[in-house]
């Protein structure tokens, strides 16, 4: 084989590599827009209706003043932030729709240090660092964060509570 030939396979085989990696690229990046079939019909543009303010009360027993959608930033994930009477203490949710349980998953995992597993939760919950608790029900993911209460153990009852109040509307939707 002379040095032309080589070089000829080489550049076929070097094409062949980039058409392989370009595909692996595309299929990780797939993204499926297909409105989901079984999914909890929660709008994403209205995070507020997951909680009222009544039932934030309820699981901080502080009254909520106001509550409002706040910029994310991100136009996938939407906001709602629960203003209270008390200094400094606030109640954050936010709500990402057709997400697959494998992201659940991987959100659950990507922390194990501060993650604790939460059962009895919509199809999954966990709690991270003692000030939020994500819950995934009807391919909905919700995280609700709880700021400046007293103790790790109040915080977690809180939100356990907050856990179920949103795992109980997903199922209702």
């Amino acid at each position: 084989m002379d040095s032309r030939s080589i070089v000829t396979n080489m550049r076929r085989v070097l094409a062949a590599v980039v058409v392989l990696l370009a595909l692996i690229a595309c299929d990780n990046k797939t993204v499926d827009n297909s409105p989901a079939e079984s999914g909890a019909q929660v709008d994403p543009q209205s995070p507020c209706d997951l909680l009222s303010p009544a039932q934030v009360e309820d699981a901080i027993d502080t009254e909520v003043r106001s509550e409002e959608e706040v910029d994310s930033h991100d136009p996938v994930t939407r906001i709602c932030s629960y203003k209270t009477s008390q200094p400094w203490a606030s109640v954050g949710v936010s709500l990402k729709s057709n997400v697959s349980h494998d992201r659940f998953d991987k959100a659950m995992r990507r922390d194990s240090i501060n993650t604790d597993p939460v059962q009895g939760i919509g199809e999954g919950a966990f709690i991270h660092g003692c000030a939020s608790i994500t819950v995934y029900a009807e391919q909905v993911l919700v995280s609700a964060s709880v700021q400046h209460l007293t103790t790790c153990e109040e915080t977690s009852v809180v939100l356990k509570g907050l856990g179920k109040t949103i795992a109980a509307t997903l199922q209702e939707s």
